[in-house]
């Protein structure tokens, strides 16, 4: 599934901060994850660097399942995942 153009545009700000605001169902987790991993994997970011906040604990915990199974043929990215601060 492609991203929108402004999901992309979401998850490819550079330079600040994102705060991903719509309805249920829009597609925040997954911007959010592909956030995660473009930081990680483009730019180069510390996983343990990352704070991701969501709304709820269950979409906390899939967003972690989601970048642990990205990172899953990466030992060393996927061991800081683990322990990255996404809740």
């Amino acid at each position: 599934m492609e991203l929108s153009a402004e999901q992309l545009a979401a998850v490819e700000r550079s330079g600040q901060d994102v705060c991903v605001v719509a309805g249920p169902g829009s597609g925040k987790t997954r911007v959010l994850v592909e956030r995660f991993a473009w930081l990680v994997e483009r730019k180069g970011v510390d996983p343990i660097r990352i704070l991701a906040i969501t709304f709820t604990e269950k979409a906390a915990t899939m967003m972690k399942r989601k970048l642990v199974d990205r990172f899953a043929n990466q030992r060393q990215i996927r061991q800081r995942v683990e322990r990255a601060w996404v809740m």
